[in-house]
């Protein structure tokens, strides 16, 4: 990618870091990473977690010739587009960070695999001051019908280079409220500045979070513990990201460049033993009739099909023009319920406004400046004495608040 070329170019003479390697347990399976060895008892650092394609040690050694010589860097071979992936990242970042001096304010997530860096950061918002995707689209995220914008509002993005390509995705992010700017030709300097800018805050005053799984439910100083899905509230829609229609043709599975000018678009890949009638440089220049004229018009086209139907394709293979027998395909969309959770602290009240839709139990770590506090939620008040956790519990519309029990985190 030519953006990922640049960003290793920005590489100047470095004192050589050293890299170690380590091990995390992912359910049956171990996870390794790479991270950047520091002096015992140095001052707490900033830190890259960098989503990386396949081996983690040279991604390794070019993203640490991209940060400053005092920045940590970790690099992990995983894509981060599902929430085992996601989780996977969580659990490496937080080994790294009982191994490294950390600072927590400042762990950034970056890679060129940029569905990932946009399905990861809108998971886990909460554990990042922000986000770096390089090129790419985010398509794949929004297509598996899990990419949610609230949490954005304090992790934001920035999309380096953005293709041309993603003016229509890029559309859709701002429909829902997802937070990212998009960089055209950053310097080096640039980014870092942007970065460097973004701490994550430990107790924001405004915090807002989506998520279909308890795995991540956790917003800072909120966390949700049960849901409910007739807890309905229109004051709180969902901030999913609309997916397009996941449309494909039956004569199977193909790889092709959105940014292909044309004509139509051209076959670059297939998978191993593949059967069906399409090959190798094939051009597919109609569809159902339809004119194909970029690699663009015919993610467009394919983007806005609703239902199954036959239909034909035409390819141009070298000088044939060939008519191809086919029907268009739509996956099933895993629709999932979610819960949403906003909460403000009102400093000069000294009270706590929490809104949810679906959520009957919350977990709350109130700051020692913030106690004692009261809390409205949904409306319903609440009496906060001290600092310290506390359970929040809606019951046949009843709510009551109690602090956690002994062992609760």
């Amino acid at each position: 990618m030519r953006s990922a070329g640049l960003l290793w170019a920005w590489a100047t003479l470095l004192a050589a870091q050293e890299a170690r390697e380590a091990e995390v347990r992912v359910g049956n399976a171990a996870l390794r990473y790479v991270y950047s060895a520091a002096p015992e008892g140095a001052a707490p650092r900033p830190l890259a977690v960098i989503l990386a394609e396949g081996d983690p040690q040279p991604a390794w050694r070019h993203w640490t010739a991209t940060f400053p010589a005092d920045w940590l860097v970790m690099t992990l071979p995983v894509s981060g587009l599902h929430d085992g992936e996601v989780k996977a990242v969580q659990m490496a970042m937080h080994d790294a960070a009982g191994r490294l001096p950390v600072d927590r304010s400042r762990v950034y997530l970056a890679g060129a695999s940029t569905p990932g860096i946009f399905y990861t950061l809108a998971r886990i918002p909460d554990e990042f001051a922000a986000g770096l995707a390089i090129e790419g689209t985010p398509a794949p995220a929004i297509n598996t019908n899990k990419l949610y914008a609230a949490g954005t509002s304090t992790t934001p993005l920035l999309w380096l280079d953005p293709p041309a390509y993603t003016a229509k995705v890029q559309a859709k992010l701002k429909a829902a409220g997802f937070q990212f700017a998009a960089a055209h030709r950053w310097t080096r300097d640039q980014v870092l500045e942007w970065l460097s800018q973004r701490r994550r805050p430990a107790a924001p005053f405004q915090i807002d979070c989506e998520t279909h799984s308890l795995a991540f439910a956790r917003c800072y100083w909120l966390e949700i513990v049960n849901v409910n899905p007739r807890r309905r509230n229109d004051a709180v829609p969902p901030t999913r990201v609309k997916p397009g229609s996941g449309a494909a043709l039956e004569i199977g599975p193909f790889g092709y460049r959105p940014e292909d000018p044309g004509p139509g678009v051209e076959v670059v890949w297939l998978p191993d033993r593949y059967s069906g009638p399409l090959r190798l440089k094939d051009r597919i220049v109609a569809v159902g009739g339809a004119d194909i004229k970029d690699g663009q018009a015919y993610a467009d086209f394919m983007d806005e099909l609703i239902e199954p139907k036959l239909t034909a394709v035409t390819v141009l293979r070298g000088d044939e023009r060939l008519r191809l027998e086919t029907a268009i395909k739509l996956p099933a969309l895993e629709t999932t319920v979610t819960a949403r959770v906003q909460g403000a602290w009102l400093p000069e009240s000294r009270e706590l406004l929490l809104i949810t839709r679906a959520v009957s139990q919350l977990r709350l770590q109130l700051p020692r400046d913030w106690a004692p506090a009261k809390a409205l939620w949904n409306g319903n008040e609440l009496s906060l004495e001290k600092d310290g956790c506390w359970l929040l519990t809606e019951k046949e519309g009843e709510v009551a608040a109690r602090p956690c029990p002994a062992s609760a985190p």
